[in-house]
């Protein structure tokens, strides 16, 4: 999984140089045993490019650093989801040095895509969690270097031609390789990385009482400021408050604009939550902070039936529940044409795993021949 005089190229494009007599840096083979595993991007999208030469640019143009570097590439820019998932490879790699040895003694990190000047908060925060977690267990922390850092980020009147190429003697492809299993491949991960969190952010001052049967639950309803809105929130809080179970001082206190506020916020919220109750979108893996055994609640969007945070919630030790928009009377969810077994109205919400209650849209169609 390691390149050597590897380059890259504004858009995130890995440029592969050598010689005219060397053989190709990554066979065929290989290749393909990397897309058949989802390894270091394959399945995402990545381009890699062999050259001979540096086409389109002068040496002046290609910056060359010594040292081994990774890159880093989010699917989506400023998401918190998939910028976690694009770096918390770097915590796992400094667990098992053995088998990721590359990842342990990086000099540089890089991050093409990613504008250090316009990303968001959360994601510099979480980056900088992650890197000081990885060090604890002995990895180097290393340089991070984002896109304009690079001169990889896009001018005005620039065209691919003319884009700077940053070049590494080697370059390990750090991918998503953690998507399997989330963003922890064991409970036991999730403890370390909230214990790191609450030493480098301070928050290890007197701990939360564990909740027991006599407690009401410190309940968070998450807002979002643009997509994906929660039209009857009063109605939710309402719901929220008839059960009695909810900590109703706790959910009336606390903003819960997530974007709105620092990472650091963010994660002391998640210190002191029960139950995550969130429309579904990538602000819901702030229950990664919860403690084990808390429950999240994934408002469900019918369109779609998405397990992007399943595993990672699992994984981090809670109990996540989805809950669909429902038509109770035609026996199918809103937006569907699919029935849906009546057991699972019955138990709504429904635990992730219960794959026969997922809401997937009607995709009848004419095949043309």
């Amino acid at each position: 999984g390691v390149a050597r005089n590897a380059c890259l190229r504004r858009g995130g494009e890995v440029v592969l140089r050598r010689s005219g007599s060397a053989p190709p840096l990554l066979g065929d083979a290989l290749r393909r045993r990397l897309a058949s595993q989802g390894q270091y991007g394959f399945r995402f999208g990545w381009e890699f490019t062999e050259v001979e030469v540096v086409d389109g640019a002068s040496e002046q143009m290609v910056h060359w650093m010594p040292g081994p570097a990774a890159v880093a590439l989010p699917a989506y820019g400023r998401n918190v989801h998939h910028f976690a998932e694009s770096v918390i490879m770097l915590f796992h790699a400094s667990l098992h040095p053995e088998i990721y040895p590359w990842l342990v003694s990086l000099e540089h990190l890089l991050l093409p895509l990613t504008s250090g000047e316009q990303e968001l908060e959360w994601n510099l925060g979480f980056l900088d969690l992650v890197l000081f977690a990885a060090a604890e267990h002995g990895a180097t922390r290393p340089l991070v270097h984002f896109a304009e850092d690079l001169g990889l980020w896009p001018r005005e009147g620039a065209n691919r031609g003319e884009a700077p190429m940053a070049c590494f003697e080697q370059l390990v492809l750090l991918g998503m390789t953690t998507s399997e299993f989330g963003l922890f491949a064991h409970p036991r991960e999730a403890d370390l990385f909230r214990a790191h969190a609450d030493v480098h952010l301070g928050l290890g001052g007197t701990p939360v009482p564990a909740l027991g049967p006599e407690h009401q639950m410190r309940t968070f309803l998450v807002e979002r400021s643009g997509s994906r809105r929660l039209l009857n929130k009063g109605q939710v809080e309402e719901a929220i408050a008839f059960t009695g179970l909810a900590d109703l001082h706790f959910l009336n206190s606390t903003a819960r604009t997530f974007e709105l506020e620092s990472f650091r916020t963010q994660v002391s919220w998640m210190r002191q939550t029960d139950l995550l109750v969130a429309v579904h979108g990538s602000g819901i893996i702030n229950g990664i902070f919860m403690d084990p055994g808390s429950v999240v609640i994934d408002l469900l969007c019918p369109s779609f039936a998405e397990l992007t945070f399943t595993p990672t919630l699992l994984s981090a030790g809670h109990h996540f529940l989805f809950l669909p928009n429902t038509n109770l009377s035609s026996g199918t969810y809103q937006g569907t044409a699919r029935p849906v077994p009546a057991p699972c109205f019955e138990g709504l919400p429904f635990e992730a795993t219960a794959m026969e209650c997922l809401p997937i849209r009607n995709c009848d169609l004419y095949a043309d021949t």
